[in-house]
Order: structure tokens, then C-alpha cells, then sequence
């Protein structure tokens, strides 16, 4: 069959299309797009910019760049780039829509290097100063821009961050990203968008998981929010201009649960850990340390100052606190400039700011210690000690239940330590915050009066040897419309008192036993009761 000229004709035409199409598509485009993209990112951004190659396929609209990179303005080390980029135009879909529909969005081993300077100057800071003098009012009419994405991923991205003031550097690696489709077209933007996101971040790895509606009237948002391993110690130089210690360890765990709708705010729940946190002074001297630290928070509402935690728990805590020169160490923890920072800041909040609603339902803290070291002890300072007055609380176990700040509610509370390893203390009781009130039975057995010795005045030649004290006691207190009641009931065993003359060790004083039982003293109206006091055996040598 002999095809006629107007057929060899057109044929030719469209066989010539096609050759021209098909050429300037997979090779003509892309080699003078490549040079004046490059030329006109260089030239506007005053840097080096490096593109590998640009792939174009005229038949599925899809565009891929290889090997992109921008260079820092020393045009040596990276600025940011990329090994892949990929994108996919579903060409029918966009044409019918007259807007950009893609099917997928790729994006394979992005870095980005981020260098700050000092306190207001990066890397791309010029960047930002060529640019802030542009007319934005023109934009602000503009109609919006739609579009919509089938997938979305982004695959082993590096972003560094080198802090040069203080000498850090940050490192988020292998991260990676998918989202499933988004679009902001106005019969799309209720339905939700599936995202997951991971990375390392200084070693500690970070996973978000969950949807998303960004475009929609609500702003419907839930996600699980996980992170492992974070060390704290990474981050501890940013507290030397504000904070008087040093973050020598510590790492944290998280996870958590959040939902917003504008509607209703923020709404997040789940629990959080710290292992192994160690404060200490700027000369390195112990301050505060634990073992593990664990809250477990039920449904709460940040924004709305709804807090409910379902649990708290505190492992090995210990204090380390020390009184000289008439200050203790924990006393100027903040640096003078943030203590002025956070006074102003409370001088103008809003008396009419909504208050604070807090409900914890069990506080936990276990094998804690105290160490109380005071070098400003009279006897210690005079020089008759040779050593500073060193006692520790050891053993403390504490445990409250129902503690909350809603208004007369009663909170359980348990204490127990050991005193210098001799004398048990034990408190039980309940409280309230609003009103202040408190209701507490407290034991104290063989307390140990040769505590008390470092502090008896250099004037008094004296020095307690030996006595012991048994107390009990049930104290009430209240504090309503600025009226204070308060009221105690005692039982007190002092035994084995002996004092001698410091210095002669002679005997000054002895007593073995005085007991009052049952004393019995309120404030308002004032009034003391004593059931019974019994005195026996007393020596005093005068001379």
C-alpha cells in the first residue's frame, strides 16, 4: 500500500517533532539549563554552585538533578547540596487542575552546613540582609498557591551545626522522611496526611510518627513523638553565660503523644526519663546527682495550664550542700544577669493570667542523701575543730499521693531518712495547698545532741559528750484569709545528757533522764498544756 504525499509529509513532520522533542528533552534542555541555572545561582548567590547533571524525561515529566552543591563564600567547604533530587509531573492532572500535581517528590542524601559566627552572624547571613529589603506587599493578595504531592520522601540528610562562640558542634544524620499525599486544593485540605520522620541527633535517635491536616480549618495534628539517648553534657556549654554550674552528664528519654486542633489546643501525654544526671560547681565540687528520674504524664493541656501526671519517680538522688562564708553553694546558682532577666519578667506578668492546675497522683523518691558540710560552724571558725561540721541524711524515702492545686484538696505524704546513721526520722501526714494547711505526725528517735557541738558559741566553754532525744510529735497548721492557726502536741525523752568543760574534758553537766509527756501549745487563742514532766539524776559541777 503506497502511502500518498500528504501522509509522507506529515509523517515526516511528526517523525521530525519527534526527533526534536525527544532531543531537546533528553539532552538539549538539560545541558543549557544546567549552565544557566548554575551561572544565575552563583550570580545571585555569590557563591560557587556545583551541578552534576540534570536528567529530563519529555515522556513522564520527570526531572532529576544529580550531585548538586553550593559552596561557602571561601568557596572550599560545602554550604549545602545534594546527591539526588527527583521529581515527577503527572502532566494530564496539572494541565486540568492548572496547578502542579506531582506524583513523587525525591530527595537522597541532602547536607546542609550551618556555621554561626558569633551572637547574630551565620554563615548566610549576608543571604538574608541581600534579601531584607525586597516588597513583600505585593504578595500579601496574591491568591493562594495550590498544589498537591503523592509521596514525598527524603532519605539520609545530614544538617550540621557548628557553633563557633562556644565551641560545639551539632550533628543530625541519617534522617530521613516520608510523607504520603498532601495537598492544599479546597476539596482535599480536611483529609489527613501520613508522615514519619527518624535521625540521629549527637547519637541520640529521634522518631516522629503520625498525621496531619495542615491545610484544613481545624489544623487537626497527632503525632508519637520518641527520643533515646539524648546526652545532655552535648548542650551543657550553653549554660555558662546564665548558669553558676556545670552539666557534667546526663541523658534523656522520651515519649510522647501529642494532638492539636485549634479548636481545643495542644493536648499531649506520656512519660519522659533522665539516667544518670551529675551537676556540679564551676571548680567541679559535687551538687546534685541521680541515678534515674521518671514522670509518666496522663492526658494534659499545656495552653491551657492542665497538667495531670500520673506518676514521678526520683532514684538515688543526692545533695551535696555546703554553708561558707556565710552562703551556701546552691544560693547563687543563676549568674547576676538572669536573676535580673527573670525579675523583670516577673514584675510584668498579668495578675489576671489564668492560674495553674496541677494533679499529681503519686511522687516517688527513693534511697536519696543529703550532705550538709558547713565551714561557718563558731567552733570550726575559732579553730577548735579541725575539721569543718559534717553531717548527711542517708536513706530518705519519700512517697505523696493526691497532690494537686485544686482548691482543699488533701495530699498524702511519707518521709523516712537516717541522720548521721544514728537517728531515724519518720513524717506522716496530710496537706493542702490551697488553703495552706498541713496535718503531720513526726518521729525523731536517738537524735544525737553532739550534733549541735560545732555551733555552741566559742564564749561557752563547753561541749556535749553524750545525750540522746526522743521526740514525737502531731503539728497542725492553717493559713485562711491571713489567719494563722497553728497548734503541737509533744512527747520529748532526753536521756544520758553529759556535757564536760572543753578543753579539761571534766564533767560540766549530767542528766539522765528528763521526759515531758504530752505537752500540748496553739497559737490562737495561745495556750500550753503539760500532762507530766519527770527529771532524774542531775550533777552540775559550778566552779
Amino acid at each position: 500500500m503506497k502511502i500518498s504525499g500528504i501522509k509522507k509529509k506529515l509523517l515526516y513532520i511528526f517523525l521530525s517533532i519527534f526527533v526534536f522533542y525527544s532531543f531537546s528533552g533528553f539532552f538539549l534542555v538539560p545541558l543549557i539549563s544546567r549552565n544557566i541555572i548554575q551561572k544565575k545561582m552563583e550570580t545571585g548567590l555569590l557563591r560557587k554552585v556545583n551541578i552534576g547533571k540534570i536528567r529530563l524525561n519529555p515522556f513522564t515529566f520527570s526531572v532529576e538533578v544529580n550531585d548538586f552543591k553550593i559552596f561557602d563564600k571561601d568557596n572550599k567547604s560545602l554550604f549545602a547540596g545534594f546527591k539526588k533530587f527527583y521529581v515527577n509531573l503527572e502532566a494530564f492532572s496539572s494541565l486540568f487542575r492548572l496547578s502542579p500535581v506531582l506524583d513523587e517528590v525525591l530527595l537522597f542524601s541532602p547536607d546542609l552546613n550551618i556555621e554561626r559566627i558569633d551572637e547574630t552572624a551565620f554563615n548566610f547571613s549576608d543571604l538574608i540582609n541581600k534579601n531584607s529589603g525586597r516588597n513583600n506587599d505585593a504578595s500579601k493578595n496574591e491568591k493562594p498557591f495550590y498544589f498537591s504531592v503523592e509521596k514525598i520522601h527524603i532519605k539520609d540528610g545530614t544538617f550540621v551545626f557548628s557553633d563557633l562562640p562556644y565551641g560545639k558542634k551539632h550533628k543530625l544524620e541519617k534522617f530521613d522522611f516520608e510523607s504520603a499525599y498532601i495537598s492544599n486544593f479546597q476539596k482535599d485540605t480536611d483529609i489527613p496526611t501520613g508522615f514519619n520522620m527518624s535521625a540521629k541527633l549527637n547519637n541520640g535517635d529521634i522518631r516522629i510518627k503520625g498525621e496531619t491536616a495542615p491545610f484544613s480549618k481545624n489544623l487537626r495534628t497527632g503525632a508519637l513523638v520518641e527520643a533515646e539517648k539524648a546526652d545532655f553534657f552535648n548542650y551543657s556549654a550553653y549554660l555558662k553565660n546564665i548558669a553558676a554550674f556545670k552539666l557534667k552528664s546526663g541523658a534523656g528519654n522520651l515519649k510522647f503523644n501529642l494532638k492539636y486542633e485549634k479548636n481545643s489546643g495542644l493536648e499531649i501525654f506520656g512519660n519522659a526519663g533522665v539516667e544518670n544526671l551529675n551537676i556540679t560547681d564551676l571548680k567541679d565540687r559535687e551538687l546534685f546527682a541521680f541515678k534515674e528520674f521518671k514522670a509518666e504524664l496522663n492526658p494534659s493541656f499545656p495552653m491551657k495550664k492542665q497538667f495531670s501526671i500520673k506518676k514521678i519517680l526520683l532514684i538515688e538522688p543526692e545533695i551535696n550542700l555546703k554553708r561558707e562564708n556565710r552562703r551556701f553553694n546552691f544560693s547563687n546558682l543563676l549568674k547576676d544577669s538572669d536573676k535580673e532577666i527573670r525579675t523583670e519578667n516577673s514584675d510584668k506578668k498579668n495578675t489576671t493570667e489564668q492560674s495553674l492546675d496541677l494533679n499529681i497522683s503519686d511522687i516517688e523518691i527513693s534511697k536519696g542523701k543529703i550532705d550538709f558540710t558547713d565551714y561557718d560552724a563558731p567552733l570550726y571558725k575559732s579553730g577548735f575543730l579541725k575539721e569543718p561540721v559534717k553531717n548527711f541524711l542517708h536513706k530518705i524515702n519519700i512517697k505523696a499521693a493526691s497532690f494537686s492545686t485544686i482548691k482543699n484538696n488533701a495530699a498524702e505524704l511519707e518521709l523516712a531518712g537516717l541522720l548521721n546513721n544514728e537517728t531515724k526520722i519518720s513524717l506522716k501526714g496530710n496537706f493542702s495547698i490551697f488553703p495552706i494547711y498541713g496535718n503531720f505526725n513526726t518521729d525523731l528517735k536517738n537524735f544525737k545532741l553532739s550534733i549541735s557541738n560545732g555551733y555552741i558559741p566559742e564564749a561557752f566553754k563547753i561541749y556535749i559528750k553524750d545525750g540522746s532525744i526522743d521526740l514525737n510529735t502531731v503539728t497542725e497548721f492553717k493559713i485562711n484569709n491571713e489567719k494563722f492557726d497553728f497548734r503541737i502536741n509533744s512527747d520529748l525523752e532526753l536521756k544520758n545528757l553529759k556535757i564536760v568543760e572543753r578543753g579539761t574534758n571534766q564533767d560540766f553537766f549530767l542528766l539522765d533522764d528528763f521526759i515531758v509527756k504530752n505537752m500540748d501549745f496553739q497559737l490562737d487563742p495561745k495556750a500550753l498544756k503539760i500532762e507530766k514532766i519527770k527529771v532524774a539524776g542531775i550533777d552540775q559541777n559550778i566552779i
